[in-house]
């Protein structure tokens, strides 16, 4: 089988996420999710490119988000989310 990799989001979307990262960092639940439906469906396919397995890669993709949440106050708004959340699913592992 294989699993094609998802691009990351286009580049307008960085203001976006840079918007959200903001939000989540206030505490904004909304904000989360959105970066979550943003970034979710890539760090993903990354995940799953790895060779982990579909159940280990959702729950990395999870603790990924639930670290970014944590950590997201200390994050400048212009932190590259998807950077951060590859290295938060990695250091799950």
């Amino acid at each position: 089988m294989t699993i094609a990799f998802e691009a990351p989001p286009e580049e307008s979307a960085d203001s976006t996420a840079s918007v959200l990262l903001a939000g989540a960092a206030r505490g904004d639940t909304a904000s989360l999710m959105s970066l979550y439906d943003l970034f979710a469906p890539t760090l993903l396919s990354y995940l799953l490119t790895t060779r982990a397995s579909r159940a280990t890669a959702e729950d990395l993709t999870q603790r990924a988000f639930r670290a970014l949440w944590v950590i997201a106050p200390r994050l400048p708004s212009d932190a590259p989310v998807l950077t951060h959340l590859l290295r938060l699913a990695d250091l799950h592992r």
